[in-house]
């Protein structure tokens, strides 16, 4: 009976996922690449794919490891460009279980940290590095910003409720996950 319960949540959350995907797609606009507007996004990262501006990325998590990858976004364009905005999974969209004994419900917001930075200095377009990717951040016609994106499970103050939780979820003490990051540029 409890195998029946875990195969039925994992299916919710598939299920909540793949709802979650198609709703982004839908919804994810950008402007039409041409010779004047053109942001080419580049890594090395084997786990990492990219579509235009959209990065999806897919990892095991361990309790306490740290992943970072890094992508090298460049205006290969005629004009100057800037974020319009930039679109990162929602952590606590994804549910990851529910207590039987506490009626706690646990989501991969409460262990998994994600957060987009630059990793170098460039001057030229006013960016630093460790500052945050917002919105209205510059990318001028040929350059090049160096972004890190920086996930790490937590696992201060973890009870023992939760540990059961993601025990009965994933049978093991790590997370399988898949996260993505759109970024949209509008000209200046």
């Amino acid at each position: 009976m409890k195998n029946i319960k875990v195969l039925s949540m994992i299916s919710c959350v598939a299920i909540i996922l793949l709802t979650v995907a198609i709703i982004t797609l839908n919804s994810t606009f950008s402007l039409p690449e041409n010779d004047n507007f053109k942001v080419v996004l580049n890594t090395d990262e084997e786990r990492v794919f990219i579509d235009g501006t959209r990065i999806d990325f897919f990892h095991t998590l361990k309790i306490d490891e740290k992943y970072s990858f890094t992508i090298d976004v460049t205006n290969k364009g005629n004009i100057d460009t800037e974020i319009f905005k930039a679109i990162k999974s929602n952590l606590s969209d994804y549910v990851i279980g529910t207590s039987e004994k506490t009626n706690n419900t646990y989501r991969l917001s409460d262990y998994i940290t994600f957060n987009v930075y630059y990793e170098s200095d460039n001057e030229e377009n006013g960016i630093h590095k460790n500052d945050r990717l917002n919105t209205y951040d510059y990318l001028k016609k040929g350059t090049t910003n160096k972004i890190k994106v920086d996930l790490e499970m937590k696992r201060e103050d973890v009870t023992q409720d939760e540990v059961r939780v993601l025990r009965d979820t994933f049978k093991k003490e790590s997370i399988d996950f898949s996260l993505y990051l759109q970024l949209v540029f509008t000209e200046l």
